[in-house]
């Protein structure tokens, strides 16, 4: 059975997954503020691709704002865990989204650090 210390801990990591998924958003609202700067010389196939980039993350991050937002409604059902089984789920689930919230940054300051080559 978990205890409440460790709903806390949930809901605590729930709220680091929001607030690094905000600012991930912030830099690929920084990315597309650059790459709509930048003079004619970069091709528009490069401004096309930093522009399908920035839709497949922002796609993500919804997709993990909704899989947190879940996983925080399901902390409720937490106290009537009695398995070993139950815990662990909570447990395996809060590891990927973690995992994928961390991906998910680390791909967009990759795509932020390829867009300062195109600053004017």
């Amino acid at each position: 059975m978990i205890t409440k210390d460790k709903e806390r801990d949930f809901h605590m990591e729930a709220l680091t997954w929001k607030t690094s998924l905000q600012e991930t958003e912030g830099l690929l609202e920084d990315i597309e503020k650059k790459i709509h700067r930048t003079n004619s010389i970069v091709a528009d196939k490069t401004k096309e691709r930093f522009a399908l980039s920035i839709k497949h993350y922002l796609e993500k991050i919804k997709n993990l704002k909704q899989r947190v937002s879940i996983f925080e409604n399901r902390l409720s059902f937490l106290n009537e865990c009695d398995t070993s089984q139950c815990d662990l789920a909570f447990f395996e689930e809060a590891d990927d989204i973690s995992t994928l919230v961390k991906i998910c940054t680390k791909n967009v300051k990759v795509l932020l650090s390829d867009s300062s080559y195109y600053s004017t």
